[in-house]
């Protein structure tokens, strides 16, 4: 592995998850879809780097430092893996981890990679990982074949914006034309410049969103909160400018920065005509989100 990672054996320093999580009985959640991406053909494999407590602690408030996706459509598609991608990226990038932790900071992040393609084969057909030609490869093979692919990338860096890209495309895949929610005439209405190529998909995708509510839902973050991540988007915008113009990329740029609880909150306000879309891409996806939309 580049950037001096050192190559260990599968099972040195794992963390075994010897708990309900990985048995057979249901179990809710961020729990649930990161044992999928755990397991190989529905027995529990022998590497694992979450401990029960850390699986649950990636739902936190963590702030992603670095954006791999364009569009908040995509996160959506994600599901559960999200949140262990970006972990793992960030983790990866503190400068003060040991060589280890960047190790297994990787190995997260391509264990979350190999859970979401092997529920979404189009994605990994995109990046060269053609698991629909062996169903039973499972979840292994998929991270096995991820860590052989990113030999071919300069950097871990450069092969996870990759991977963001085909999972951008396949997301955005889900809708035809994007023009804001209303009647014809404010269809119309839309320039073309607004929607152009010029203007992100994710962006687009939030005109389409009924503006009063998505308002709402950011008025209602602590102040803290939602100018922490304005900082971390839109540097120099003011609470009252953001919740007055509602800018549409820098809302999509916000909506990849929330944490989970948020995310899940978030959802709720996402019309069907959007939302059902994306959970049908995949039963996890389906699964991890049906809980917290229009509830």
């Amino acid at each position: 592995m580049k950037n001096g990672l050192p190559t260990i054996a599968a099972s040195i320093l794992a963390l075994t998850l010897a708990s309900p999580a990985f048995g057979k009985a249901p179990y809710p959640g961020f729990e649930r879809d990161m044992a999928l991406a755990f397991e190989n053909g529905g027995e529990p494999m022998e590497l694992a780097l979450l401990s029960e407590q850390e699986m649950r602690d990636t739902q936190g408030a963590f702030v992603p430092a670095f954006a791999f996706l364009t569009h908040w459509a995509s996160r959506i598609v994600m599901g559960s893996t999200y949140g262990a991608v970006t972990t793992g990226m960030t983790n990866h990038r503190n400068m003060y981890s040991s060589p280890m932790n960047k190790w297994m900071a990787a190995s997260m992040i391509y264990w979350g990679f190999a859970g979401f393609i092997s529920s979404n084969p189009y994605v990994g057909t995109a990046i060269g990982v053609y698991e629909y030609k062996h169903p039973d490869w499972g979840v292994r093979h998929v991270y096995n074949t991820l860590r052989a692919i990113d030999d071919a990338y300069p950097t871990l860096g450069a092969f996870v914006r990759r991977v963001g890209e085909a999972i951008d495309e396949y997301s955005s895949q889900q809708f035809g034309d994007i023009v804001p929610q209303g009647d014809a005439s404010g269809a119309s209405a839309y320039s073309v410049a607004q929607n152009s190529e010029n203007t992100s998909f994710g962006a687009r995708l939030v005109q389409r969103l009924p503006q009063d509510e998505l308002r709402n839902f950011f008025a209602n973050l602590p102040e803290s909160t939602l100018l922490t991540h304005l900082d971390m988007v839109a540097a120099g915008t003011t609470r009252s400018d953001f919740l007055e113009n509602l800018q549409p990329q820098v809302v999509n740029d916000l909506l990849l920065q929330l944490s989970e609880p948020d995310m899940q909150r978030f959802i709720r306000i996402v019309p069907a005509s959007i939302m059902n879309p994306l959970l049908g891409t995949a039963t996890v996806t389906r699964d991890y989100w049906s809980p917290h939309w229009r509830t």
